[in-house]
């Protein structure tokens, strides 16, 4: 009867149908009754209608939440079940039965980035089809995110950038600015790392990986210096991986570890001393330019 409701209903089901015929067909999986194939399509169906809803801009903010709380639980209970080369190989399928239906092609390649399965053999003739019919930030993203993975960085920022510029006001502006700054990061374009970090600090204020890359930045800048000014950037480096772990405890482990490391390029205090600064002593950064005020500490 769900299923019924969901087939007539369409894009027009409400929030608690999408989500209840999905969880009945999660309790069939669970009695052997239903196949993972299954839990795949329908889950591809689902998402499908559940997305034209969240992306409705006239959509009220209790519809918008309702929605929400069905996308977070199909997705649970869709991951619990899906394996990555389960995935690849239903997707496989499905697009060879349909090979020109773009709207299915666009929800697969979303269902494949939702798991991380970027590495299918089905996944860049996916995303390259999806992106050359309608490019959008998560078709450029996606290739974006392929292609960082074949160590193909410099193409990999291209896609990256316009995922960022495609995404107006979109909800995942924050996942492409971060993917943006790592890939720029690692391309050597330290600058740029820095003006997707800053672009995400304007939306999240409190974002830790924001900041952690910012660190990084400096921190790669800094090694290309010689000492003292190399020493500016590691302790304005710390500075932005200590505002990571104070302000986003998600980053913790993380930031500490990057602190560690900057800590341990800090000079002695014999060293310092000897370019007349000492412990505590404010000081403005002039390695690469950087122009931001930090504070001297040694090697303890």
């Amino acid at each position: 009867m769900l299923k019924q409701s969901v087939t007539l209903g369409g894009s027009k089901s409400e929030a608690g149908v999408l989500s209840a015929y999905y969880q009945t067909l999660n309790c069939l999986y669970g009695k052997g009754v239903a196949t993972k194939d299954q839990m795949l399509q329908e889950y591809v169906v689902v998402m499908g209608h559940i997305d034209t809803r969240l992306s409705n801009p006239s959509a009220k903010e209790d519809e918008r939440e309702r929605f929400t709380k069905a996308r977070d639980l199909v997705n649970s209970l869709f991951f619990k079940v899906a394996e990555c080369a389960d995935i690849g190989r239903i997707v496989g399928e499905m697009v060879t039965a349909k090979p020109d239906d773009i709207a299915m092609k666009e929800r697969l390649l979303k269902v494949l980035n939702g798991k991380d399965c970027t590495d299918e053999k089905v996944y860049r003739g996916l995303a390259e089809d999806v992106h050359k019919a309608n490019p959008s930030s998560e078709s450029a993203y996606s290739l974006g995110l392929y292609l960082a993975k074949q160590n193909a960085m410099g193409d990999a920022l291209r896609y990256m950038k316009e995922a960022v510029d495609l995404c107006e006001g979109c909800s995942d502006k924050v996942k492409y600015l971060l993917k943006a700054g790592q890939v720029a990061s690692a391309t050597g374009n330290h600058g740029q790392a820095r003006s997707f970090a800053n672009q995400i600090l304007q939306v999240e204020s409190k974002n830790g990986e924001a900041f952690i890359l910012i660190g990084n930045a400096i921190a790669a800048q800094g090694s290309a210096c010689e000492a003292p000014d190399s020493w500016g950037a590691y302790w304005l480096a710390y500075d932005y991986y200590q505002r990571a772990k104070s302000l986003d405890p998600s980053v913790a482990d993380k930031a500490g570890d990057r602190m560690g490391s900057m800590a341990a390029r800090f000079p002695t205090q014999q060293d310092a001393f000897f370019y007349q600064l000492t412990d505590g002593k404010s000081i403005t950064v002039a390695c690469g330019g950087l122009g931001e005020t930090t504070t001297v500490r040694t090697r303890k």
